[in-house]
């Protein structure tokens, strides 16, 4: 049993009593989400319901694959699994989600700025920001997330100042914001 929002690749090994071992990798295609099961699986975010507001929208931003750093394993599925999750509280026209290549700082500007902007009824909107990936500190009071094409050298430039990000969503005015930032500001890899 698994559950996947995407397509996937599952590897089936089999050892025989002789110690031979064979493995095949098969693919997974998800045409079309379906779910017949007797029991609910404990992180499948397909299941979460909740009172819904039409008006809430998402920035969703994962970025496992840098161009200047080390990777950060994981973070484009953990903003993967996230979206899933989003659909059963925002319209998918309200969610924007930025993976690896596509969370340029650019991007991800666009994202926060221009798309965002034009999504939020001032008042009436719920906000979620998910980030998951790098974070540098400048100092004890400026940090960054970076993006998949930051420079750690140059992170006023090329990075998303944190306070920065604040002050612009607070700026359009939405009934609530929740920031969800998995991320840590030691310059260090999840391998260490």
């Amino acid at each position: 049993d698994l559950y996947s929002p995407f397509s996937t690749q599952i590897t089936i090994a089999a050892t025989d009593t002789f110690g031979n071992r064979n493995e095949i990798v098969v693919e997974v295609e998800i045409k079309e989400q379906t779910v017949i099961a007797e029991k609910l699986e404990p992180l499948n975010p397909s299941k979460i319901r909740r009172n819904v507001n039409p008006n809430t929208v998402a920035i969703i931003i994962g970025i496992e694959k840098y161009d200047k750093i080390v990777s950060s394993p994981y973070s484009n599925l953990d903003a993967k699994y996230f979206t899933e999750y989003v659909k059963n509280v925002a319209s998918s026209n309200n969610i924007i989600t930025l993976v690896d290549d596509k969370a340029s700082r650019n991007e991800s500007m666009v994202a926060l700025v221009k798309d965002l902007r034009a999504k939020i009824n001032p008042e009436v909107s719920d906000v979620l920001i998910f980030f998951s990936g790098h974070g540098l500190a400048a100092n004890e009071k400026d940090l960054y997330l970076m993006t998949n094409d930051s420079d750690s050298d140059l992170l006023e430039f090329t990075a998303l100042n944190r306070q920065e990000i604040i002050k612009i969503v607070a700026s359009y005015k939405p009934k609530s914001v929740t920031m969800f930032l998995d991320t840590c500001y030691s310059g260090v890899s999840r391998k260490g």
